[in-house]
């Protein structure tokens, strides 16, 4: 059993989220060795145009809307010494311990997730993102 729990604000996060993910997201930070919060849950058309203009996303919210907006992914992130780490490189260990409790959580509850480690977008892979396939 993990020593680790939602805080308050990942639990907000997590409001309008598919029920399927919120489950897997608790059941994974039962189960893992390392901290993380949500960062992002349900996303409005605004948000995502916004990110949409940035260029993280090809997704412009209006025309199409996202995973996010369907309520359907999360972003997560480790959080380690009062941060959340945002790079892989350096926090490898901390990110695939995340990325693996989420998958084993999904697969464990029966539910299909892909987490955006395997994505190839125009800013390159998306690590927090986790969605329901």
């Amino acid at each position: 059993m993990s020593k680790y729990k939602l805080g308050k604000t990942s639990l907000k996060r997590l409001t309008g989220v598919d029920k399927r993910l919120v489950e897997i997201v608790k059941k994974a930070i039962e189960e893992t060795n390392q901290d993380f919060s949500v960062v992002e849950g349900l996303r409005s058309a605004e948000r995502q145009n916004e990110l949409f203009k940035k260029g993280y996303t090809e997704i412009d919210g209006y025309t199409l809307k996202s995973s996010h907006q369907l309520g359907l992914a999360i972003d997560i992130a480790p959080y380690k010494n009062g941060k959340l780490l945002w790079d892989f490189k350096g926090n490898e260990a901390e990110w695939l311990e995340i990325g693996r409790a989420m998958l084993r959580s999904a697969r464990i509850l029966g539910y299909n997730l892909e987490w955006g480690i395997t994505y190839n977008l125009p800013k390159g892979i998306d690590l927090p993102h986790f969605q329901l396939k």
